[in-house]
C-alpha cells in the first residue's frame, strides 16, 4: 500500500487529478464485497486508482487512459506495484475503445472525462455482466451539478451532460442505481 501512496503523492504533486480519500475508501469496500474477476477502468491517469482497484481484490484489470504519457508511466508504476501481469493498458479515447467493445465485466469504474459519462453510458450498460457494477466518480462535479454552486459559464456544459446522465441512468430499465453523497458524490449501479 506505500507504493499507492507513493503515486498518490507524485499525482497531488504534480495537478493530476485522483479519487478523493472518501471516495477510494467506497470504491475499495464495493471491490472487496463484490469481488469482481474483470474490472473495466475509463480514465487511468497515473495509475493510482489501478493501484486500489488491484489492491482491493483479485481482479484482471482493463483500463483506459488518452494521453500516451499518463498511460506510460501508469504502466511504469503498474509495474513498480507488482500489477502489471493483473493489468491490460490501453491508451485510447474511450469513447473509441468502448463503441467497438465486445469484452464483459463484472465492475467498472468510471472516472473519465464527465462530460462525456453520458455518451458512454449505453455502451457501459452492455458491457456489464448480470449483476455487475458501474461506479461512478465525481457525479456532483464540485457541486455544479446538484445546484450548490452555480457554475461557470464553461462549466455548464458538463453541468447539463452530468445531469442527464443521472436522468438516463435512473431511467435505465437494466440498471438499479444508487447515490451517495460521500465526496463529490458517487453513483453505484448494479446492473439486473
Amino acid at each position: 500500500m506505500d507504493k499507492i501512496l507513493e503515486i498518490k503523492k507524485e499525482c497531488l504533486n504534480e495537478g493530476f487529478p485522483i479519487i478523493a480519500d472518501e471516495a477510494a475508501e467506497v470504491l475499495s469496500l464495493c471491490l472487496k464485497l463484490k469481488q469482481p474477476k474483470s474490472v473495466l477502468e475509463i480514465g487511468t491517469a497515473i495509475g493510482y486508482s489501478a493501484g486500489i482497484i488491484l489492491h482491493s481484490c483479485n481482479c484482471f484489470l482493463t483500463t483506459v487512459e488518452i494521453k500516451e504519457s499518463s498511460y506510460i508511466r501508469a504502466k511504469e508504476n503498474l509495474i513498480k506495484l507488482g500489477f502489471v501481469d493483473r493489468t491490460k493498458l490501453i491508451c485510447a479515447d474511450a469513447k473509441d475503445y468502448l463503441v467497438n467493445l465486445t469484452d464483459r465485466f463484472d465492475f467498472i469504474f468510471l472516472d473519465g472525462p464527465k462530460g462525456q459519462y453520458n455518451n458512454y453510458l449505453p455502451y457501459l450498460s452492455d458491457a456489464l455482466n448480470g449483476g455487475g457494477v458501474l461506479f461512478c466518480d465525481n457525479t456532483k462535479y464540485h457541486g455544479i451539478v446538484d445546484g450548490t454552486v452555480i457554475p461557470e459559464r464553461r462549466d455548464r456544459t458538463i453541468m447539463n451532460n452530468m445531469r442527464e446522465f443521472t436522468k438516463e441512468l435512473k431511467q435505465n430499465q437494466k440498471l438499479k442505481v444508487y447515490e451517495f453523497k460521500v465526496s463529490d458524490g458517487i453513483i453505484v449501479a448494479v446492473k439486473n
